[in-house]
């Protein structure tokens, strides 16, 4: 699905619940992981985000659980703008143990309860996929994530995929498709780059990575240095 879909599912459903669909469709989060969602997983820094550290789940009974997520660590899951107000609203004076998206009883929520309160299957059609699943919008979103230019790492972590190998052997489709647009971004450069010439700084205006000249500093919880260049600088040698 697309971006436009995803927003047009929205739509198509019914009730204060829909925004379910925009946080699955954005965010690539698994059913019970959003189930698990609770208010005090919101984060503000080092950016808006939930932390992700349970999932709840239903047995083959009809019992729900709570669990782990699937490969059992938290994760950090960054929020687009698009959802840092729907969030924000949700967990507007509540209790922090509160379920971030919860029935009406206070309960959390089951996917085939969910999908008769927001109408999922007129909804379906409406938008022209009558055989959508609710996981589907996990797909959707790698796909967006990965369209819209995401690095593969920066995908892996946000799904929660054991590698970032798995997330290319899942969804290499969508960055052939990006194969044109990267040659398009570089035949667009004005200038070439001298890569044997080191950059130059400028006298004003250039801002200082939070982390260099502070070896000692640790970054905040669930973020990671991303580069193998940020490593040098901060350790001051080779690993």
């Amino acid at each position: 699905m697309t971006l436009e879909e995803v927003e047009a599912l929205a739509v198509a459903c019914t009730g204060p619940l829909s925004d379910v669909v925009l946080m699955l469709g954005y965010t690539g989060l698994r059913w019970g992981e959003l189930a698990g969602l609770q208010v005090g997983d919101r984060i503000d820094v080092p950016g808006p985000g939930v932390r992700v550290r349970r999932a709840v789940l239903t047995d083959s009974t009809g019992r729900q659980f709570i669990d782990t997520t699937k490969n059992h660590r938290a994760r950090t899951v960054p929020l687009p703008p698009r959802l840092v107000g729907i969030v924000n609203a949700h967990c507007a004076a509540r209790d922090p143990g509160a379920w971030l998206f919860e029935t009406s009883a206070g309960t959390a929520l089951r996917e085939e309860n969910w999908k008769r309160a927001v109408g999922w299957p007129h909804a379906k059609h409406a938008i022209g996929r009558p055989n959508l699943r609710v996981h589907d919008l996990r797909h959707s979103a790698a796909s967006i994530w990965l369209g819209a230019g995401a690095d593969a790492k920066v995908v892996q972590r946000v799904l929660g995929h054991a590698t970032a190998s798995m997330t290319l052997d899942l969804y290499g489709h969508v960055i052939d498709a990006n194969l044109w647009r990267g040659a398009e971004l570089v035949g667009g450069r004005k200038g070439a780059v001298d890569l044997d010439k080191p950059p130059q700084r400028e006298s004003a205006g250039l801002l200082e990575s939070p982390f260099s000249g502070a070896s000692g500093v640790e970054p905040p919880e669930g973020v990671e240095p991303s580069t193998y260049a940020l490593r040098v600088r901060r350790s001051g040698r080779l690993s």
